[in-house]
């Protein structure tokens, strides 16, 4: 009866391992400083590290001044994507703002987070 806990406790971590879904490169991304009205780009990086492919299936922002651009929707094991964040820079000062991507796989939610500051002429 040991024996069997112990195998049901190994194969199921190793399923969990298995079903990871998406990791991303980094989650803070920091724009530096901007002039105001300047277009501004961000690109965080990922790799599916699952055995099944990963959908991403929203993607949503804190702010109506970010815009997005995914270059997958779907992920294929051991696949690199990215997703670009665009920033309207018509406010002066601090950007703190975050973006959450949902997807399926084992951990579903992610949120990236956005910094930087805007300053006029």
């Amino acid at each position: 009866m040991k024996h069997l806990v112990v195998l049901f406790l190994l194969i199921s971590s190793l399923a969990f391992s298995q079903s990871k879904g998406i990791q991303f490169d980094s989650k803070i991304g920091d724009y530096g400083t901007l002039k105001y009205g300047e277009p501004a780009e961000l690109q965080f990086g990922f790799v599916n590290k699952s055995n099944e492919d990963v959908t991403i299936r929203k993607v949503k922002s804190n702010s109506r001044s970010i815009t997005f651009k995914i270059k997958d929707s779907i992920v294929k094991p051991g696949q690199r994507s990215w997703i670009k964040v665009f920033y309207k820079t018509e406010e002066e000062g601090l950007i703190r703002r975050k973006v959450t991507v949902f997807t399926t796989g084992n951990t579903p939610i992610h949120t990236l987070s956005l910094r930087g500051r805007v300053l006029k002429d």
